[in-house]
């Protein structure tokens, strides 16, 4: 939360205190770029650490406030990536205005801020699924009912191809050790070959001297054994210990048998963690439940009777006007009204600005005529490349300021109820309720507000019928107009054919959810997939991808035309998430 709140604190600019805002240049296209990079790299890290740290925490109203401000840097990450998108620079021979290639490079960014390429992995949340199970293992279950009935079968699998299986029986540390010692030997025999080459030339005669080397007795060729046993059995030994002293001082990683003990240790953690969430958000909504009980226990007469007093004080005063109320619409009304000293001009202005608003209406209207492109001939030939946005302040734009200001927010929003407040009791991290109180306030004080108008409803309609008050009837016979139904048949004929509907349309018109969903599984359009995450699309990141677009020498040696760069795996993946699957888990 404290990044949070240094980086919201970079992105805005305060207005002066005349409240006048100064005009600021447009930056430059390549200058944008680099700024909202910048912006995105922080984000991400940001949004791994609240994604981690929602994952991992178990009280259930801290989750809820942390989960508010995930969402909306989720969405400040994607905006800042479309705006990267878009003002992307690119080759010269693409042209003057920037193009809008999806596959961005940040390798430069990355290296001004000595960050790993890891950092703009993009995660995927795990509430995706989780808070969403049981309505996945629901339409499964659908499905494959359906495909039972349609098919005879319960799962369709969908045909994936030739499909290459990868296995990796040793680890990526265990590969680069086994390519070392490859490697060792080789040039040890090629030094062993390099060696005799030159005893051949010095002694001058040729001949082979591995054969004199092999003439030796058993005793010496015992000691020679023993001799270089005992020279390996003590470097092994040395090793050992020097392994075992870089771990202790922390140099070193331990082994591969400790590292899949602290594995197994981390899986039965999360378990844990994850029935500890489940458990202690049924407490939290059954605290809830309890705190509204509470509510409307002890609080709820001594509202029920101030609320019934204000409104028997407005009955009483609007009897003593002379008018007799036949709904409680009115006393809402009069809580909205403004002071006696001020007044507000409602019908005068629009009086006097009559002839104006209809002479800039018809100013608008050719406006909005813009079929065909007649009336954008002459803007078409003015037509300059268009300026980045502000870049932070309060001319930057909207949607900015919007996700910003929502962030600012939250992040006030959390201090106020969690920096300060005592847990020193609540080592379990459950539910804390004073504010499930809190939280249930409002909606007692409605629900009674709500019995407190149907009570006095009935009230003022028992009056009505002792005092005999028919005072509105039929009245609303006089105000009916004579040509509105012809009117409403004009409107009718004025947008007949604005809504074009489509052949599947009609078809699908008087079928629901499940009536669709049979008739796709019929035709083999919903099928079973394989279950796969995007880890398993593997691939390494372009580190001179920036350098390749920069460079004029990657050409078509045919056209002379500058040829993009294939995209990198991690780009494919990065595009994946942030166009699909977080829109998708996040609306």
């Amino acid at each position: 939360m404290a990044e949070l709140h240094e980086q919201v604190h970079v992105e805005t600019l305060p207005v002066p205190a005349n409240g006048v805002v100064e005009p600021v240049p447009p930056p430059d296209p390549l200058v944008a770029f680099q700024h909202y990079g910048q912006l995105y790299v922080r984000y991400m890290q940001i949004f791994k650490k609240l994604e981690e740290c929602y994952d991992c925490m178990v009280h259930p109203q801290k989750r809820i406030d942390v989960l508010k401000v995930l969402k909306i840097v989720m969405t400040r990450v994607v905006e800042l990536k479309h705006r990267l998108v878009k003002w992307n620079p690119t080759n010269p021979d693409v042209g003057e205005p920037p193009f809008p290639w999806e596959y961005i490079d940040l390798d430069e960014i990355l290296v001004d801020l000595k960050l790993p390429p890891s950092t703009i992995d993009v995660p995927i949340p795990n509430y995706f699924v989780e808070d969403n199970i049981a309505e996945i293992r629901s339409r499964n279950k659908l499905v494959e009912g359906y495909m039972k009935l349609k098919h005879g079968i319960e799962k369709k699998l969908v045909d994936e191809g030739n499909k290459l299986e990868f296995e990796f029986p040793f680890s990526l540390a265990d590969a680069i050790a086994q390519i070392q010692r490859n490697e060792r030997g080789r040039q040890g025999r090629m030094r062993a070959v390099q060696i005799l080459h030159r005893e051949k030339r010095a002694n001058g005669t040729g001949e082979d001297l591995i054969g004199s080397v092999t003439k030796v007795d058993t005793t010496s060729a015992a000691k020679s054994l023993q001799r270089l046993f005992r020279g390996f059995n003590s470097r092994k030994k040395v090793v050992r210990s020097r392994d075992s002293e870089m771990v202790f001082i922390g140099m070193k990683h331990q082994t591969n048998d400790h590292i899949h003990m602290l594995e197994r240790e981390k899986a039965k953690d999360l378990v844990k963690c994850k029935s500890d969430q489940k458990e202690y958000k049924i407490g939290y909504e059954n605290g809830l439940v309890e705190a509204r009980e509470m509510l409307l226990e002890e609080q709820g007469p001594e509202l029920r009777d101030e609320m019934m007093e204000q409104r028997r004080v407005w009955f009483t005063n609007e009897l003593g006007k002379g008018n007799f109320p036949e709904d409680v619409e009115g006393f809402y009304k009069s809580l909205e009204k403004p002071p006696e000293g001020e007044e507000v001009p409602e019908e005068a202005p629009a009086k006097k600005g009559k002839g104006k608003g209809k002479a800039a209406a018809k100013d608008k209207k050719p406006a909005k005529k813009g079929k065909g492109g007649k009336k954008k001939k002459g803007g078409a030939a003015e037509a300059t490349p268009e300026a980045p946005p502000s870049l932070m302040g309060p001319t930057a734009p909207k949607t900015q300021l919007e996700a910003v200001a929502s962030m600012a927010d939250e992040k006030s929003n959390f201090d106020e109820k969690w920096y300060e407040r005592d847990e020193r009791d609540n080592l379990k991290q459950q539910h804390d309720m004073q504010l499930c109180r809190d939280e249930v306030y409002d909606e007692v004080e409605t629900q009674i507000r709500e019995e407190v108008d149907k009570l006095l409803l009935i009230q003022l309609q028992n009056l009505k019928k002792q005092i005999g008050g028919k005072k509105g009837k039929g009245k609303g016979k006089k105000k009916k107009g004579k040509g509105k139904g012809k009117k409403k048949k004009g409107k009718g004929k004025k947008g007949k054919g604005k809504g074009k509907k489509f052949s599947g349309e009609k078809l699908c018109s008087g079928m629901d959810v499940d009536q669709m969903l049979s008739e796709l599984v019929d035709k083999l359009i919903v099928n079973h997939i394989r279950p796969h995450t995007l880890d398993e699309l593997i691939g390494e990141f372009n580190y001179l991808g920036t350098a390749y677009n920069d460079n004029p020498d990657h050409r078509d040696p045919r056209t002379g035309h500058w040829i993009p760069q294939d995209p990198s795996e991690i780009q494919i993946r990065q595009n994946l998430t942030e166009y699909a699957i977080l829109p998708l888990g996040e609306p």
